[in-house]
């Protein structure tokens, strides 16, 4: 059945406090019968035990059946335990807050019965034969310890294993319970393995079939017992047989007591006061020297009883375990998860719901958080999505050329391949009269970038019609757009709901009277008008540095010496022009366009670094607090982890439970402020939104939440996957988390 060869364990290797806690130890265990490993504590039993059921990790060879594991192999032992291997642990290792039947059912379903009637016929079974029949919906930690022992050993069965694991059954038992325990583990042994582990030798010599004696991490004796008959001496200290001892009695109307010695005593002065509910006990110390109050929780149990010794032949006439003839094994079907989907769901809700007040103010954090992490999304989106027609005045494809030295350099620009046309850029400043306070007008300083009439197609007007007359200008619907934008506020302030109000209307650019009666959307502050129109607002004065004029017929009335200030509207900005023939070295192109989007990023930059270090900060500090969230979380469920592992359930099943879990607190606390957030700036006009400091694409918006589940998981999980690298052995122990 189970095979060790050389199996070798160290405590602390390398270390002061070094144990050599197994060495070199080989066995080969039968496949039925009960086999005690027996030694003093300290001597290794537990640990070879916890190895050889594949609760713990050793080196060396362990053959289970045909199966060869060298080495430890976690995966291959919770298989081997989950199907083949049953446990009765010393502490039991229940589920204290569901029922016996919900106890026993869960290692059913883990091997993959899910049948009600199969699961029934095994639990009443079992049941009966630990004497429990009629306690099936009871919880179980509201049993007593040795109806506990006994469920352990029915949720042991239930699976029909091959083997069962018992490490000090009998340890937290009365002498009444142990002989009860023991007598059917006895009866169990007749059909399967049964490897024990005890340090009182009476249990040993009495009940074993071999005794595998251990010290110091070896086997220094395996025999077979040979202890044919005799009696069991199982009267402990802490066990008081009441039938053994002088008893007197003392009854009235309002008062029974019961006094028992075990030796004689003359007259017991006692007084007892009962007082707002508190009972007071007065006695002659001279028969009680010390005083102990028994509760159901004491170590001293009082049995009404004589004490008896357990008879040998007892134990060979116990009834035989006929478990497996009444289970159909055909009823098991693939393994199925302990706990299912909705069940970790309704899991995780309730533990949100019942939060501490702390924990509850840890989720308001996390609401903040979420909110900050929607603003860093958003200064990260603005960063990855430059959409230049929110903030650039200049077209891409413009070139700003100056120290143009005569008629003939700017002739050859205009006459380039790659030219489309020439214009100009003066700082224009702009009047507006406004439609309904007729007296009034609004000035505005700004640099208006000059576009022609023949780039303009009837498309791209949005608002009023195209230039039919002299002294009619068109201007880009952009110079008004934004909730702060500086002229919209003006106008606003003066009556104008909205700039199609102001068509039709005047327009003064440099003192020169024009009528507006379109808008374009060219992305950038224009205006477009007639050539002719613009050489007369330009309103140039001998001896400055401005435009020449590009028509002949202007060009005798107005010249000048030097030619600045020219933009050229290139298909190949910036290299057409320094490419070509007859331009001197002396002349300067600049691409103002790249030169205000740089200066944009470099001054934009320093914010968003700022605010995403603070969003970041904000979010490593909350990511932290989820870790010790879920940290708490694991030790609250320690013991239950420790049974779903020594009872084999995968890992990968105890996982998913906190995966659940750290997806209803994220969805709950992170993706609340940050759909709050998306709401709050797309309808609250704030002005991070309005000025485009931020946006929300919808992809970015999905890939930012993803990116909060996907941290969420990764941070919550870390303390899970800690703790679910240990063995179950090291999980069961006393682990500090």
């Amino acid at each position: 059945m189970i095979k060790a060869n050389k199996i070798d364990k160290f405590f602390n290797r390398g270390k002061r406090n070094e144990i050599h806690v197994i060495n070199q130890i080989s066995v080969d265990l039968p496949d039925h019968g009960l086999v005690v490993l027996f030694g003093p504590s300290g001597s290794g039993k537990t640990t070879l035990l916890n190895v050889l059921g594949g609760l713990d990790r050793a080196k060396g060879e362990i053959q289970f059946n045909d199966v060869s594991l060298h080495g430890y192999s976690m995966a291959q032992w919770d298989k081997i335990r989950n199907r083949h291997i049953g446990y009765i642990f010393q502490n039991y290792m229940l589920l204290e807050n569901i029922s016996i039947h919900e106890n026993i059912q869960l290692t059913l379903n883990m091997i993959g019965i899910t049948d009600k009637d199969e699961i029934n016929k095994r639990v009443e079974y079992l049941l009966e034969k630990v004497g429990l029949k009629n306690y099936k919906k009871r919880k179980a930690g509201l049993l007593s310890g040795g109806q506990q022992q006994r469920v352990a050993i029915a949720r042991a069965l239930a699976k029909n294993p091959d083997v069962i694991i018992a490490d000090e059954p009998t340890g937290n038992l009365d002498s009444k319970n142990t002989v009860e325990i023991m007598n059917i583990i006895k009866t169990i042994s007749k059909e399967k393995l049964v490897l024990l582990v005890t340090h009182e030798r009476e249990l040993a010599t009495f009940y074993a079939d071999r005794i595998i004696e251990l010290k110091d991490g070896q086997i220094v004796s395996d025999t077979k017992n040979s202890n044919e008959s005799g009696s069991l001496d199982l009267k402990h200290d802490t066990d008081i047989y009441l039938k053994d001892m002088t008893a007197m009695n003392l009854s009235s109307e309002a008062l029974d007591v019961s006094l028992y010695t075990d030796k004689p005593v003359d007259q017991i002065k006692l007084k007892l006061v009962l007082k707002n509910g508190t009972l007071y006990l007065d006695i002659d110390q001279k028969h009680a020297q010390k005083v102990n109050l028994l509760t159901d929780k004491s170590e001293v149990k009082l049995i009404d009883d004589h004490y008896k010794d357990f008879d040998k032949g007892m134990v060979d006439n116990l009834d035989s375990f006929q478990f497996g003839s009444i289970i159909d094994e055909s009823k098991v079907e693939k393994s199925q998860p302990v706990i299912t989907w909705k069940h970790a769901f309704r899991l995780a809700f309730n533990k949100v719901i019942n939060s501490t007040t702390k924990r509850k103010f840890l989720f308001l954090g996390f609401i903040l958080a979420g909110f900050l992490l929607l603003i860093a999304f958003g200064f990260v989106s603005r960063m990855l999505i430059l959409d230049e027609t929110l903030f650039m005045p200049y077209d891409k494809n413009y070139v700003l050329v100056n120290n143009i030295a005569n008629r003939n350099e700017l002739d050859s620009i205009i006459n380039d391949e790659h030219t489309l046309y020439v214009s100009y850029r003066p700082n224009y400043n702009v009047e507006f009269e406004l439609p309904i306070y007729y007296q009034e007008s609004y000035s505005l300083t700004s640099y208006l970038q000059t576009d022609f009439l023949s780039v303009v197609q009837n498309g791209d007007i949005i608002h009023g019609r195209s230039i039919e007359n002299d002294g009619e200008v068109l201007l880009d619907y952009k110079m008004f757009e934004g909730e702060y934008n500086e002229l919209n506020q003006v106008l606003r302030a003066y009556g104008v709901s909205t700039p199609t109000e102001l068509l039709n209307q005047k327009i003064y650019l440099n003192q020169k009277e024009f009528v507006l009666v379109g808008f374009v959307d060219r992305g950038y502050n224009a205006v477009i008008m007639q050539e002719i129109d613009f050489y007369r607002s330009i309103n140039p004065n001998p001896g400055t540095k401005t435009l020449a004029v590009l028509q002949d017929e202007f060009f005798d009335t107005v010249t000048y010496p030097v030619f600045d200030d020219i933009y050229v509207l290139s298909s190949n900005p910036a290299q057409s022009v320094k490419n070509i023939g007859n331009i001197s070295a002396n002349i300067d192109v600049s691409h103002p366009y790249l030169e205000y989007r740089d200066n944009y990023i470099t001054n934009m930059a320093l914010v968003y670094s700022f605010l995403w270090v603070f969003s970041l900060v904000i979010v490593i500090i909350t990511l932290i607090a989820l870790f010790f969230v879920l940290r708490a979380s694991l030790a609250e469920r320690i013991n239950e982890i420790a049974v779903f592992r020594a009872l084999g359930v995968r890992r990968i099943d105890i996982t998913k439970t906190f995966m659940v879990e750290i997806f209803v607190i994220t969805t709950v606390s992170f993706i609340v402020g940050y759909i709050f957030g998306m709401y709050y700036f797309t309808n609250m006009n704030t002005a991070l939104y309005d000025s485009n400091l931020i946006i929300f694409p919808p992809l970015f918006m999905v890939l930012g939440g993803l990116f909060i589940y996907g941290m969420s998981q990764l941070i919550g999980l870390i303390p899970v996957w800690g703790l679910l690298s240990k063995t179950p052995a090291q999980i069961m122990s006393s682990y500090d988390l």
